[in-house]
């Protein structure tokens, strides 16, 4: 099966590409490791599967509609 042939199978029936699918998984770890006071937003970041900082924290707001200091906050 083509790389083609599988994003559009996974659209169709969960809505979301496998690469939407992935982010989805780190945005949702980095939510539940947001909760340690403990770690820096950069050790979530990391911890989660994001590269850098500046693509979690751009990923994040986008996804949580607030930066990742104002979502601990909360």
């Amino acid at each position: 099966m083509s790389r083609r042939n599988l994003e559009t199978l996974c659209q169709r029936y969960f809505g979301l590409t496998p690469r939407e699918q992935i982010l989805l998984a780190h945005l949702e770890r980095a939510r539940d490791l947001l909760a340690s006071k403990e770690l820096t937003v950069e050790t979530v970041a990391r911890m989660s599967g994001f590269t850098s900082h500046p693509a979690f924290s751009r990923a994040f707001r986008v996804w949580a509609k607030c930066t990742p200091t104002q979502y601990r906050r909360r």
